[in-house]
């Protein structure tokens, strides 16, 4: 398996006495990383942004109330602070402003149904304008790592108004929601009764990011970026990505179910820049891109994906992309590999062509992909391309290498790993390149 495993290996990067960043040692790269980092990160899982245009925002007849929605902290923390976006993904599955503002009170629910209030600038509650994000004054609560914990969100349009939705709440998670054709009672006030097994099974509006003041600053800020497998459709909005950050890695997702490359690259950033908007917020360290799999109907997911990584690198952040996974039909519900047949062959031979020249650490020449060994071409980890490395995911999710067919078990539908495959999967991120977790 080939990985690039220097924590800042673009050689361009220096520090302010013009020392190269790689050539440092590992303890003086976090202190770089330190500085590059706001006193809050985020420490926790379900901080996301609205999902695919099916679901991503209310029909106008809903006009709001409170939802509750599980989490578990990555790192110990105090004093976090609540970020909510007024967006979603339209159409095309690229992200847009709702065409509405909305009015919106939280609270942070530490322990069983005690309920502390959340406030923004002094007052209860906001609005927050089509397309913007809104961050809370910090929560005096600490929270070890791997406690389970809950936020509480209100939200309220006015009648034909529509709000976005995200996180997808069970009542075996304790979770659930009062919304209605009338606007459903404010139950983030302190002794506000329970919402746990109310209304579950759907998707409801959340935090987008959930930050916490962190003991120990400087550990990495992983973004997560790509479509509904980098996601977690089929795995309970987790995926292998998630599973592989969560001993310690602060993690921020803005993966959008259903979207291609154009989605990140398209109209000069203007479909982006909302998402970027809050990867920079989060204190980014590093980025994995899992683009692909909804681009293998186009004879340019190279060049396309060269630019998602281009921009990305941008933001001063090494960067660093999945191989692609395989889509298949199966006669018995992918238990087998035998019963599976490849969905489509074009496809198919696109894909297994960007992985070969992924792992020959797609060759550029000139700003342009060029084919695998050539000779003279620049590759990821150098300081002409901007991709520092890459992941082996296909060959762990394959029954052989370029088979084009699932392993017996990881998938229930034929493109997403489900429980089973993402935690298999997992394996084939390796977070010790990014640093060194947080202990505690």
């Amino acid at each position: 398996m080939t990985r690039r495993s220097r924590l800042f290996p673009r050689a361009d990067v220096v520090d302010a006495t013009q020392r190269r960043i790689d050539s440092l040692t590992v303890t003086d790269q976090q202190t770089v990383a330190s500085t590059m980092q706001n006193t809050y990160v985020p420490v926790s899982t379900r901080a996301c942004l609205p999902f695919d245009s099916s679901v991503g925002l209310t029909d106008g007849t809903i006009l709001g109330g409170t939802a509750k929605l599980r989490h578990v902290a990555v790192r110990t923390f105090s004093g976090v602070r609540l970020a909510f976006t007024n967006a979603y993904a339209g159409a095309g599955n690229t992200e847009a402003d709702t065409p509405n503002a909305i009015t919106v009170r939280a609270a942070v629910e530490p322990l069983g149904n005690i309920i502390i209030p959340v406030t923004f600038g002094g007052a209860r509650s906001v609005l927050i304008q089509p397309g913007a994000t809104v961050l809370s004054d910090p929560v005096g609560v600490d929270i070890a790592k791997g406690t389970t914990f809950y936020t509480r969100t209100w939200v309220q349009v006015a009648s034909g108004e529509k709000f976005p939705r995200a996180g997808y709440i069970t009542a075996s998670s304790g979770e659930g929601n009062n919304y209605g054709t009338t606007v459903g009672a404010d139950l983030t006030g302190t002794g506000s009764s329970s919402l746990t097994g109310i209304g579950t099974n759907q998707r409801v509006f959340g935090p987008s990011m959930i930050l916490g003041r962190v003991k120990d600053p400087g550990k990495p800020v992983v973004g997560i970026i790509g479509d509904s497998i980098a996601q977690g459709s089929n795995d309970n909005d987790r995926g292998y990505i998630e599973r592989s950050l969560l001993d310690g890695y602060s993690f921020q997702k803005v993966a959008f179910p259903g979207e291609a490359l154009d989605g990140w690259i398209g109209n000069n950033g203007l479909t982006r820049y909302r998402r970027a908007s809050i990867l920079i917020s989060a204190s980014l360290t590093h980025a994995i891109c899992e683009y692909g799999r909804n681009n293998m109907n186009s004879a340019t997911v190279q060049a396309d994906t060269l630019a998602a990584w281009t921009s990305l690198a941008r933001m001063g952040v090494p960067v660093y992309q999945t191989t692609i996974t395989p889509q298949t039909t199966s006669t018995d519900g992918w238990v087998t590999v035998g019963n599976q047949t490849v969905a489509d062959a074009t496809k198919e031979a696109r894909r297994t062509a960007f992985n070969d020249w992924l792992r020959d650490g797609a060759p550029i020449s000139a700003g342009a992909p060029v084919a695998p060994g050539m000779s003279g071409a620049s590759r990821a980890g150098s300081a002409a391309h901007p991709l520092s490395g890459w992941f082996e995911i296909a060959d762990l999710a394959e029954s052989a290498r370029n088979s084009g067919k699932w392993k017996g078990g990881y998938t229930s539908d034929g493109t997403h790993p489900g429980a089973t495959g993402a935690d298999a999967l997992k394996a084939g991120i390796n977070p010790a390149v990014f640093g060194q977790p947080s202990a505690a």
